[in-house]
């Protein structure tokens, strides 16, 4: 009888439900997570150098630049697999996995700068509407802003997609070089995602000299 009773209080204890907060991110009570995706992108004219940045317009080419930022994004619930082992030392374990927070979930692919006037750049005509992201490279983390291309931005973005894509995150287009002539022309920024999405933004008059 004591042998009974002492399974019986065993059985219980590992039985009992164990509380689980998700500290790091969402969750519901099937263990969903959350994933994001860019709804809106903001562009404007801003000016950035090695330490600070600011939405004030100059035609300066060091330091003109436009500004990119994702300033809304979509909530997507995601449900991870927990399967019924029929082990309630398991079951517990399985169901106190932390879930990660929201993470976005689109990796940049591409970026596409045009302009609807002619741009004159390294001794070369570039007609509007032909793509001018070569002569662009993208600053970002601000407070060690460094100058890379927008290839190697789009392959850092591909292994860390907060860098562009969580919500508030931020990059800036600058020039690398000055151009031949002045430009003073709307500018078109297109950004292509693996997921099929494109965003495309328009800036009246961007000005670089």
């Amino acid at each position: 009888m004591r042998k009974l009773l002492t399974l019986a209080a065993i059985i219980a204890i590992t039985n009992l439900p164990i509380g689980c907060g998700c500290d790091t991110g969402s969750c519901d009570d099937d263990g969903g997570v959350q994933e994001t995706t860019i709804n809106t992108i903001f562009i404007s004219n801003a000016w950035v150098n090695e330490n600070f940045s600011s939405q004030e317009v100059t035609s300066d080419y060091t330091i003109a630049a436009i500004s990119l930022e994702v300033t809304e994004v979509d909530y997507h619930e995601v449900a991870y697999q927990r399967n019924n082992f029929g082990t309630s030392f398991i079951n517990t374990a399985y169901a106190l996995r932390i879930a990660p927070a929201p993470e976005p979930r689109q990796l940049l692919t591409g970026v596409s700068i045009t302009s609807n006037e002619d741009v004159n750049s390294g001794g070369q005509t570039y007609e509007a509407g032909a793509d001018l992201s070569e002569l662009f490279v993208v600053n970002s983390e601000l407070g060690q802003l460094r100058s890379i291309s927008i290839n190697d931005f789009i392959d850092e973005q591909n292994s860390a997609p907060f860098l562009f894509g969580s919500l508030g995150s931020q990059i800036f287009l600058k020039l690398s070089d000055n151009p031949d002539q002045a430009i003073n022309s709307n500018i078109v920024v297109e950004l292509s995602f693996d997921d099929g999405t494109t965003f495309r933004s328009e800036l009246t008059i961007f000005n670089a000299e």
